[in-house]
């Protein structure tokens, strides 16, 4: 059945000659047509001469009207009719003569279409290897007289486009060329401000050079293309940055970061690769206010594609920090800038037109250029205590919650006498706590170094010397007495929910 209904639809009935216009078609037409009356190359059939496509007509009606047989020999026989029908078709539309007249519009439109305005003939506007076009650049759109190949007639061509104000149609100067550098006196001239690619739509208008009678119109696609850009819209979620292990000094005083910086790009969707040495930065930042953080060192690790645009992992180092309790989420941070941003996108491969690539190109001076960026430098902190007394010796023992903590940082916990201010904690009982496998920090205390009966404030720091000193920010702050049979060892209460503060402010 499938084959007979494309054998049917090869055949077209049309009541005057003008109508048969298509080179694949075959048209059925009225009897006593003439070849001279049908345009060049045009298939057609003088209806007297049709039988075999009425019957074919006839044939597939009755067979899709079957829902049921008497038998097989039944189904046998008009499946054989249905053959028979399609190959006697098929053998009128192959010896079907050919029209002759070369004046026709479908003709002339034809062979102005196949010959003269040929995408694949010229490096016009809408040929598809001259895609994206750019701005700045003026592309070919054929304008001149054109003598229709075996007839008498003649035609020119007018042009308009539809889709986009960046393009204006005009007489070209000198200095206007095309994206490879060749010069047309006519043709459509890009302007600048795309930055999306944008579909237009060409339109040829045929007319008679002598009447000036229009034959019609041809449309040609083609895409006016965007730069890759940098995205107005940048990730709300600021970067943060954590502390990083790997044993050098400057991660033992936790003051070595790194995170992830998202950088949106217009046009992402297009890139196949990125190197990763394409984006640059300023190599410090200290000249900050107050309540920011100075970026000692700013170094750029590696550039990976992201589907938004790309993922750049940066390491900063900064000074000391210093001590800070926090018991609530989220946990305390410093602001750093990020400045001097700059991308390279020379080294950029974009995907073809072929791997779907809708119209992106490089910019043209290689260079993208973004504002400072802020980043969270997330601040390691001492988030809880607990204590307890070893049964056996009657030591005290402290195990400290942290966040953000560097695996070898240095944890120091101190206690002091109520008294003691900070400046003064260096002079005071100091022992560096021991990381767990949990992440958090024990240490345990001799209590013969203590006076008895006598209450001790708990401090933290980590990297030290040189880092401030943290202690419990909750209310009342809980002290510590030993030797003493009436007091209670103290300690925070889980439940205390306070702000997170530096001693010694």
């Amino acid at each position: 059945m499938t084959a007979a209904k494309t054998q049917q639809s090869q055949f077209e009935k049309v009541t005057d000659a003008t109508q048969a216009t298509k080179t694949d078609k075959i048209y059925i037409v009225p009897d006593g047509t003439d070849a001279s009356a049908i345009t060049k190359d045009v298939k057609f059939v003088l209806k007297p001469n049709a039988t075999a496509y009425d019957k074919l007509k006839t044939t597939i009606t009755k067979a899709e009207a079957a829902t049921a047989f008497a038998s097989q020999a039944e189904c046998n026989n008009l499946t054989a009719e249905l053959t028979a029908a399609t190959k006697a078709a098929k053998e009128l539309a192959d010896s079907a003569p050919k029209g002759t007249n070369t004046t026709t519009d479908a003709y002339i439109l034809q062979q102005v279409k196949n010959e003269l305005l040929n995408p694949d003939k010229g490096d016009y506007a809408y040929s598809s290897h001259m895609q994206p076009l750019k701005p700045g650049y003026a592309y070919w759109l054929y304008n001149g007289y054109y003598s229709v190949p075996n007839s008498s007639v003649g035609v020119s061509i007018e042009w308009s486009v539809s889709g986009s104000d960046k393009v204006t149609i005009r007489n070209t100067d000198e200095s206007d060329k095309d994206s490879n550098g060749y010069h047309y006196g006519y043709g459509a001239k890009i302007a600048d401000g795309t930055t999306t690619p944008t579909p237009v739509t060409f339109t040829a208008t045929v007319k008679n050079s002598m009447t000036q009678k229009e034959i019609g119109t041809i449309d040609y696609t083609a895409l006016i293309g965007a730069p890759i850009s940098v995205s107005a819209n940048q990730p709300s979620t600021v970067p943060q940055f954590t502390v990083i292990s790997d044993g050098t000094s400057s991660s033992t005083g936790a003051t070595k970061f790194t995170g992830v910086v998202p950088i949106y790009l217009k046009g992402a969707v297009a890139i196949k690769s990125v190197p990763s040495d394409c984006v640059t930065m300023a190599d410090r930042n200290t000249n900050v206010a107050d309540n920011k953080v100075s970026l000692n060192s700013i170094h750029v690790d590696k550039v990976e594609k992201s589907d938004t645009g790309l993922n750049v992992t940066v390491t900063v180092t900064t000074g000391a920090i210093g001590g800070v309790w926090s018991e609530n989420s989220p946990y305390p941070f410093k602001e750093g800038t990020l400045p001097n941003i700059s991308i390279n996108t020379s080294g950029f491969v974009l995907k073809t037109k072929e791997e779907d690539n809708s119209g992106w190109y490089l910019p043209t001076d290689n260079t993208l250029k973004l504002p400072d960026m802020t980043v969270d430098v997330l601040t390691p902190a001492f988030t809880g205590v607990e204590h307890a007394v070893d049964r056996t010796t009657g030591n005290p023992t402290f195990t400290i919650h942290t966040q953000n903590m560097p695996e070898n940082a240095k944890v120091e916990v101190a206690l002091a006498k109520k008294d003691v201010t900070a400046g003064n904690i260096d002079q005071t009982t100091i022992k560096t706590a021991k990381r767990g496998d949990d992440g958090k920090y024990s240490v345990t205390f001799d209590k013969e170094s203590f006076v008895p009966n006598t209450e001790y404030y708990l401090w933290f720091r980590y990297g030290s010397p040189g880092s401030n000193w943290a202690y419990q920010m909750v209310d009342p702050r809980p002290t510590y007495t030993f030797n003493s049979t009436t007091s209670d060892p103290g300690g925070p209460d889980s439940s205390n929910t306070t702000e997170g503060s530096q001693a010694g402010a």
